[in-house]
């Protein structure tokens, strides 16, 4: 947390983790804590993990610790992530209907098709010397 530049300290600044991390770790750093119950430290007035007065945000996509052996994997990552990455819609959705796609008339069925064009840009995340709005946190599992 240290490392996070003051410019990315904001109100959407949260922790993302897998809920393993959030289980296997950090909830033992909370009940150690003392002096409240876990369940006011977890909840917080929001309803929802917090660690730290910032919010906890579950992501299936870090990296799991009940299931990885890898050292130094990054487990958690700390800021405001609406400074790091960027949204595209190159194409609002479309939805087309058929009733003559394949054999679809013979059948009395329709065929639906939705797209959309969309891209994610990742801008900055700093480097190995300058920290960006976003920091990392090793763990190390092995």
């Amino acid at each position: 947390m240290a490392l996070l530049p003051e410019y990315a300290d904001t109100p959407n600044c949260k922790f993302y983790m897998h809920k393993s991390t959030w289980h296997l770790g950090f909830e033992n750093l909370l009940l150690d804590a003392g002096g409240t119950s876990g369940r006011e430290i977890m909840d917080g007035y929001r309803g929802q993990p917090s660690f730290l007065g910032y919010p906890v945000v579950f992501t299936q996509a870090m990296a799991n610790c009940a299931n990885t052996q890898a050292a130094d994997v990054i487990g958690v990552v700390f800021g405001d992530l609406t400074l790091a990455a960027s949204f595209g819609d190159r194409r609002q959705t479309t939805i087309q209907i058929s009733d003559s796609a394949l054999n679809a008339f013979e059948q009395d069925e329709l065929a639906i098709r939705g797209t959309e064009r969309f891209d994610i840009n990742i801008h900055d995340i700093g480097d190995s010397s300058n920290a960006g709005p976003v920091v990392g946190l090793k763990l190390d599992i092995a």
